[in-house]
């Protein structure tokens, strides 16, 4: 199984993030492999491939974790060198917070992750070819300003994994689904 721990968005920011990223694929279509709405979220710690047999144990590790208060607002968008174009979020310090809180959750249960530093982002493209982050928001790329009162976010463990038609899912095991 390949797993990760993440915030899924709510359904106004995902719902009004969506409506940004339709208006990339309408203004740069096949300049990136743009995130379908169902895929959206925040990744905290990307664990990768995992035993079936660990989920539990993963899951009672997270339970632990607090949660947190957030409007899930979002600042600017930007790219990473990979050919990620990605929306920012204002909740900086408190998703950084979140983010080390699951990542000693991990350690505590001796499940490894990657270790890169985390960067609060929700990826809106991959293999991005289009303009730069500051060219989109000078063309006038809006981002939601998020909920006008916050929401308890709880983080989730993920599996991702093709469906038949080879599209990446992603599945919270946390919920059951």
């Amino acid at each position: 199984m390949r797993l990760f721990v993440a915030l899924s968005l709510p359904s106004v920011p995902r719902r009004e993030l969506t409506a940004a990223v339709e208006s990339l694929k309408r203004s740069h279509p096949r300049l990136g492999r743009f995130s379908r709405p169902e895929n959206l979220h925040l990744t905290l710690a990307f664990i990768g491939e995992m035993k079936e047999s660990k989920v539990p144990v993963i899951l009672e590790a997270l339970s632990k974790v607090p949660p947190e208060e957030m409007r899930f607002g979002f600042t600017r968008p930007g790219t990473f060198r990979s050919g990620i174009l990605w929306a920012g979020l204002e909740e900086k310090e408190t998703l950084e917070r979140m983010a080390q809180s699951v990542r000693n959750a991990l350690d505590s249960v001796h499940i490894p992750y990657d270790r890169k530093a985390f960067r609060a982002h929700v990826t809106l493209a991959r293999d991005w070819r289009g303009p730069q982050a500051e060219e989109l928001e000078a063309a006038g790329l809006k981002l939601p300003r998020g909920l006008r009162n916050p929401v308890s976010a709880v983080p989730e463990l993920f599996e991702s994994y093709r469906d038949d038609r080879g599209a990446v899912r992603y599945r919270s095991l946390s919920r059951g689904e």
